[in-house]
């Protein structure tokens, strides 16, 4: 019963919240997942804002294809500081979730107004570091489930050999 409550509260809008939030403290997984929603953020803000978007507006749409809560609400809470007329870099540099790097980059895009610039280049510089982490994690994990995969057929073996071995030592 407490498992059925618990995907029932993961499926509303606040336990996803949760979910999300647990999921970027994650040690291994949730520098994957911050790299790669940084990553999806810049890219459609790049592409909203070279479409001819404001600001604010860009960041609003592109909160909403990141996929993650707490991004979402960072984003919001951004766009509504860009209105009262704060710089994006501003906004994003007090929170923990996106690297100093974004911020700081972002901050040269508006200054010297290659903001859709530089934004690429933060999506490109992100989604490399997330190809290379998975590939990583792949070649971390090739040898991992080949002990794993030993193990069990040791195992299997132990199972089927110890109950004949102790049958002829009673014989």
């Amino acid at each position: 019963f407490a498992f059925i409550g618990l995907v029932n509260y993961a499926k509303t809008d606040e336990g996803r919240a949760v979910v999300n939030e647990l999921t970027l403290h994650i040690p291994i997984i949730g520098g994957l997942f911050k790299k790669l929603y940084v990553s999806r953020f810049a890219e459609s803000a790049r592409v909203l804002i070279q479409g001819g978007l404001t600001i604010p507006q860009a960041i609003e749409i592109s909160s909403h294809t990141i996929g993650n809560y707490v991004y979402q609400d960072i984003l919001h809470g951004a766009a509504q500081s860009i209105r009262k007329g704060q710089l994006l870099s501003q906004s994003l540099k007090n929170t923990p979730y996106f690297p100093p790097l974004v911020s700081q980059l972002i901050a040269v895009g508006e200054s010297t107004g290659r903001l859709e610039e530089l934004l690429s280049k933060i999506s490109d510089f992100y989604r490399r570091e997330v190809e290379d982490l998975v590939s990583n994690l792949v070649e971390l994990i090739q040898p991992i489930m080949l002990v794993v995969i030993g193990l069990m057929i040791g195992g299997l073996f132990a199972s089927i050999l110890l109950p004949l071995y102790s049958l002829t030592q009673t014989i």
